[in-house]
Order: C-alpha cells, then sequence, then structure tokens
C-alpha cells in the first residue's frame, strides 16, 4: 500500500492565516455596512465595535455604549425599548411610567410613609410580576423576554448589514458561509 502523503503543515498555516484576513476584512465590512444602516452620529460605530477572527468564523462585539435605541425608525417598531416620553424629575427618556399609591413603607428606622407619586422606569427597565407573586424591575439582565426583544432588534440590523456584504461576496465562496448570522449575547 502507498504512503499517504502528508500535509504540509507550512501551507496550513498560510491558508489559516490567509482565512483570517479574509474574515476580518468580511467583518469590517459589515460594520462599514452597519456605519451606513445607522443615523449620523458624533462618534464612529468603529470605535464601538470590537473584531474577533479566526479562520473559521467573526466575533462582532458592541462596547456597552453602543445603544440600540439609537436605531433608525425603520427598527424601533420592533423593539420593547420605545421611549414614551421625558421623565420630568431628571429628564431622561423613559419607557414606562406607573402610578403609585399613598403608602407605608417598613424601613430600619420603623414605618415611613410614602406619598402618592409617579414612578418613570429608565429605558429597557418594566415592573414584573415573578413566579412567586412578588414584583420586580426587569431588565434585559435578569428577564428572557426583554433580552430576547433586545437580540431580535440588534439582530435585524446587524442581518440587514450582513446580508449586503453576502450578496458581494463571490459565489463560490458564499456557498461556504452561512445566510443568516447567529448573534450570542
Amino acid at each position: 500500500m502507498p504512503r499517504q502523503r502528508q500535509p504540509n503543515t507550512r501551507q496550513q498555516k498560510n491558508l489559516a492565516k490567509l482565512s483570517e484576513v479574509l474574515m476580518k476584512g468580511i467583518a469590517e465590512e459589515i460594520v462599514a455596512e452597519c456605519e451606513k444602516i445607522l443615523p449620523a452620529s458624533s462618534s464612529s460605530l468603529s470605535d464601538e465595535v470590537e473584531i474577533t477572527a479566526s479562520p473559521n468564523d467573526i466575533s462582532i462585539k458592541f462596547s456597552e455604549t453602543f445603544d440600540p435605541i439609537l436605531l433608525p425608525s425603520k427598527y424601533a417598531g420592533k423593539s420593547v425599548f420605545q421611549a414614551r416620553g421625558t421623565n420630568p424629575n431628571k429628564g431622561t427618556l423613559y419607557s414606562y411610567s406607573a402610578e403609585t399609591k399613598q403608602h407605608t413603607r417598613n424601613t430600619r428606622q420603623g414605618r415611613v410613609p410614602v406619598r402618592a407619586h409617579t414612578k418613570y422606569y429608565s429605558l429597557g427597565y418594566k415592573p414584573v410580576e415573578g413566579k412567586d407573586g412578588k414584583w420586580y424591575t426587569a431588565s434585559p439582565k435578569n428577564n428572557f423576554g426583554l433580552r430576547m426583544a433586545q437580540l431580535k432588534i440588534q439582530r435585524n440590523f446587524v442581518q440587514d448589514a450582513w446580508d449586503k456584504v453576502y450578496r458581494k461576496i463571490p459565489k463560490e465562496f458564499r456557498n461556504q458561509l452561512p445566510k443568516a448570522i447567529q448573534i450570542i449575547e
């Protein structure tokens, strides 16, 4: 039986580097397309994005300062994070408000009366009744539904940019890439 040909490790390493460079280039094109979709702002999106490429995949991570609320109105209707108004106390946007009745609160110093007031919840936060019947303030970090709503808007936003980049890639390479991208929080 003839001896099998051994793979050339130098060639494999060079192909891996080339693939990594190509994947990084694709990621940069996706970010450029995202910038075209976003409304003009003072800071560029490339400053708020961290790109990690390997020969097999791309990871685009948006920084904490990137705010999906500022997306164009085309995407705004698909999010639970729509601003309902401005909080008169702080001057910030709010997404939910609740009228609180007059009641007493138990504190370390004893029972304290609380006047009736309107409670304003920041964007992305909402009061939710838990399984045990107690209420808590839900945010995308601790509530699955809000997290999925946040991912839905980001998926539409980044997926549209990926679709434009995907169409530009030659057909023989396109077959090796997914049509839909996976967004991981």
